[in-house]
């Protein structure tokens, strides 16, 4: 899938949701998913319990990377643009 599409799609999910979030609810749960991704690496290295896996990270970083493309959308920044960015600085 290329990424205009991927855009396109996000957006959908975005306003399919029963309550669409503004930019600030939307920052507000990255930080929370980036809580729960610190939590995940504590339970991954068996610092606490509950064990984690691999798939869990995975899980925590797609939820990470949603959320910061959501807030990349909600500030009108193109996700084809981040990618070219970080390719850039490369």
């Amino acid at each position: 899938m290329d990424m205009k599409n991927f855009e396109k799609k996000l957006k959908r999910k975005m306003k399919s949701y029963r309550k669409v979030w503004n930019r600030d609810a939307r920052i507000i749960h990255l930080f929370e998913e980036v809580g729960e991704f610190a939590e995940i690496l504590m339970q991954y290295k068996g610092l606490k319990d509950p064990r984690k896996n691999k798939r869990d990270i995975k899980n925590a970083l797609s939820d990470i990377v949603e959320d910061v493309f959501a807030v990349a959308i909600l500030f009108n920044v193109k996700i084809d643009d981040i990618f070219k960015e970080i390719c850039k600085q490369s």
